[in-house]
């Protein structure tokens, strides 16, 4: 009986292999397209996966607040991992995470060979406690995963980086200066990181190498710290919080209308996905995405199995005869629904073949558009679960219902050529709404994230970023690093093709983390402003082209070591109402007096998704890290040959580093940009799914109608009025799924443009272009059949009437 249905079902396949073929293209189209972005989904929400006890390590972040203000930080105080280890048993373990960036200027590791000194920056670095590395799980190389951060000046490198300092010699042993200076002992070398985790970093510093003098095990007003704690696997972290609170507020003598500083725990697992907290360590995904793209996939799959299932109920009236004669001859209606399962599992497994081709065809093109190398590792076993449950699904319910109606056809009905499709037509007008629904909201929603993205791309950010290239400041230096720097500059405006030369302690597109209160000097300590502080030169603003509101800039005319010159939104909270006769007034900043020389205007530090916020600018050639250089892009490579040349000259023994500004600005744009792509590229598949399935409707309906048509050619009916009647049906349907779908649109995409501080605001022409664009696909998808048929001799269409 098997090989009978079987037999059958091919024999049907191909006989009918338009329709066939586009049922098959379009679910192993959809299938693949579903199937990339469920392992799209998997990568994203398999960060921390590789840490054995990822359940039981939480990130305890920072909750302050004061009247109606309420802010959360992902960073801490230092003495918070030792107060909770100290006074809580539940509390395993607990490590301290702070990146250098935070302590001094620099940190580059040299390393002598006998060749020379070879000397390399290290951005991605941690100073952590020894636990780090007995709570997070990695694959190590060299070295001991208990102990090797325990000793003060002691390394853990990455293999890469490890290869870089020593070649394929052993690294543990050996000793790397901390800016030309102090030693440390390589005691541990781990495989490179995986990227799906937010602790990246290539080297790890153990915390005991910190100066003793910091006294950070009960230090309470440092903020720049992030804290990790392991809990008992016997105890939940929700009653630790708790007691933990009350102790904290005990413990700093905290007054409750004054404000209140808390810590709330934060699952790790959580933090890619599910966190937007200030001072995060880098950029996190978002849960929101990832649900939306589930949906995607889920409309995707549920289009190509419209498309059958239209198809299908289409060809009733064809098939109606088949069944008559069938149930004539003794075959009951349970046989008959297994014979048109049996098609329904063979178009479907066919496809899924196809499918398996088409996904590894396109992967590549979708790693480079979500930039994840080699995703197809992470798909998880879950999600391959999932899809294989809604591949059977799909084929038992794409399948069932068309069998159910044609095995139900009764024979004399059917064999009379009187059969009642009203209820199928109603099915197919409704799953065509659908189909266009889908298109409407998918066109809509790839309009709307670009236009965002350009609009963001193209804002004023307030300052200028075209043309600059930034250099790291030097590590290996002296008490003579102000001369040399001095030195290197006057060398580097004396090339015509050099606009401009200054240092700050940040450059826009990173998080400024410090930050400090200010007040009045000698006025109420309570009422002042806690800006971001950013360390420049005398030529800052003027290189960046900030705009000055009021006063004047640094100079070098003047003493700048008590001078301070603040944003509109800090005036704005400081109260600063004239900003004129705000110039010369005096405000205290860590317990020193400083007197406002300027007010500037504010500028976008971060990208476009964050509101402005205060800043604080003044002189300390201390802390300064980086160096912009403004060029004239005339001749870059030889340029850039003068700088380095110039650098090395002023700063020997120093690894020479730069990017330029505009492209680093822009990797705060990454994320939207993968998202825009990847919901675009969907699209586009879901609308050539959609119209494909419309094609071969068309194609039945126009075929059905052919008769129809002759008849109304030869009683004088123009093309044009046949091609409008064949069109006017779809055209209501289109109609329909506008008025359904552009509110669900602008639903949805307010609820993501709501997340940006700046935003477009969805216009009906974004709407219209949406319809227009489904309208036009439709008439060229339908019109091609229609005018096939309008123009075809009637002769032939009415030979056998």
């Amino acid at each position: 009986m098997f090989k009978n249905y079987l037999k059958i079902a091919l024999r049907g396949i191909w006989k009918k292999k338009l329709f066939s073929t586009i049922n098959i293209v379009g679910l192993g189209l959809g299938m693949a397209a579903s199937l990339l972005i469920m392992e799209y989904v998997s990568y994203e929400t398999s960060y921390e996966n590789m840490h054995k006890e990822r359940e039981r390590i939480y990130r305890v972040i920072r909750k302050q607040s004061g009247g109606e203000q309420v802010n959360f930080y992902a960073s801490n105080m230092p003495a918070l991992g030792p107060a909770l280890r100290e006074e809580f048993p539940e509390v395993e373990r607990y490590t301290r995470v702070i990146s250098p960036e935070k302590l001094m200027s620099s940190f580059a590791f040299s390393y002598q060979r006998e060749s020379g000194a070879i000397t390399f920056n290290v951005d991605d670095a941690y100073y952590v406690d020894n636990d780090f590395i007995r709570m997070f799980s990695y694959d190590w190389v060299e070295g001991d995963s208990e102990t090797a951060l325990q000793d003060p000046n002691s390394l853990v490198l990455t293999e890469t980086l490890a290869r870089n300092f020593f070649g394929d010699t052993p690294a543990v042993g050996k000793q790397l200066a901390l800016n030309g200076d102090r030693l440390y002992v390589v005691s541990g070398v781990i495989a490179d990181l995986e990227p799906n985790s937010h602790l990246q970093f290539d080297l790890l510093a153990s915390f005991s190498s910190l100066p003793a003098r910091w006294e950070l095990d009960t230090n309470w007003g440092w903020g720049n710290f992030y804290t990790y704690i392991q809990t008992d696997q016997h105890r939940s972290v929700e009653e630790l919080m708790e007691k933990f609170n009350p102790f904290l507020f005990d413990l700093l003598d905290q007054n409750p209308d004054e404000g209140l500083f808390e810590v709330v725990p934060q699952p790790l697992a959580s933090i890619h996905l599910q966190s937007d907290v200030t001072f995060e360590m880098g950029i996190n995904g978002n849960s929101n995405v990832v649900y939306f793209l589930t949906f995607v996939a889920f409309f995707i799959l549920m289009i190509a199995w419209v498309n059958y299932i239209n198809l299908s109920t289409a060809r009733s009236q064809e098939r109606a005869k088949e069944v008559g004669i069938r149930k004539t001859m003794g075959s009951t209606r349970k046989l008959l629904i297994r014979q048109f399962l049996m098609e329904s599992t063979m178009i479907n497994l066919v496809s899924l073949g196809l499918c398996i081709t088409l996904f590894q065809l396109f992967q590549p093109i979708f790693e480079a558009i979500t930039g994840v190398t080699s995703i197809a590792g992470y798909i998880s076993f879950e999600s391959l679960l999932i899809f294989a449950i809604v591949f059977v699904m799909g084929t038992l319910l794409s399948g069932f219902y068309p069998a159910l109606v044609m095995s139900s056809f009764k024979p004399v009905t059917t064999l009379k050529g009187k059969l009642n499709e009203s209820g199928g037509l109603n099915l197919r007008k409704a799953l065509t709404i659908f189909q266009y629904t889908v298109s409407i909201l998918f066109i809509s929603g790839t309009l709307i994230v670009f236009q965002q993205i350009d609009f963001m791309r193209n804002q004023d950010l307030g300052i200028s970023l075209d043309q600059t290239v930034v250099l790291r400041k030097a590590a290996v230096v002296d008490s003579t690093y102000p001369g040399r720097y001095r030195y290197f500059k006057q060398q580097l405006l004396q090339n015509p093709n050099i606009a401009g030369v200054s240092s700050s302690s940040q450059v826009p597109g990173y998080e400024l983390t410090r930050a400090r209160w200010i007040h009045r000097f000698n006025g109420d300590e309570n009422i002042g402003s806690y800006p971001k502080v950013v360390s420049i030169d005398e030529d800052f603003i003027n290189n960046f082209n900030i705009e000055l509101l009021a006063g004047r800039d640094f100079s070098n005319e003047t003493s700048t070591t008590a001078k301070f010159i603040i944003n509109d939104v800090t005036a704005e909270e400081l109260g600063i109402d004239d900003y004129e006769e705000a110039i010369g007034t005096h405000y205290a900043f860590e317990s020193r007096r400083y007197e406002l020389i300027g007010i500037v205007k504010s500028f976008s530090q971060e990208f476009l998704k964050k509101q402005a916020e205060p800043h604080f600018y003044y002189i300390n050639e201390r802390i300064d890290q980086y160096i912009s250089v403004k060029l004239a892009i005339e001749d870059l490579e030889k340029d850039m040959a003068s700088i380095n040349a110039a650098y090395r000259q002023a700063f020997p023994n120093n690894h020479f580093e730069y990017f330029f500004l505009d492209s680093f600005f822009e990797k705060q744009y990454r994320a939207d940009q993968v998202f825009g792509q990847v919901f675009g590229l969907f699209a586009i598949v879901a609308i050539a799914i959609a119209m494909l399935g419309l094609f071969g409707l068309s194609s039945y309906m126009v075929l059905q109608r052919t008769k129809e048509i002759g008849i109304r050619k030869v009683l004088g009916a123009k093309v044009s009025s046949i091609l409008g009647l064949l069109m006017a049906s779809y055209l209501k349907l289109i109609a329909v799924a506008a008025i359904i779908g552009l509110p669900i649109t602008y639903f949805v995409f307010q609820q993501w443009l709501d997340s940006y501080a700046t935003k477009i605001q969805i216009g009906w022409l974004v709407m219209s272009i949406s319809v227009l664009a489904v309208m036009l696909v439709a008439l060229i998808t339908i019109g091609y059949q229609s005018v096939k048929a309008a123009t075809a001799n009637p002769v032939n269409s009415l030979r056998y009437e």
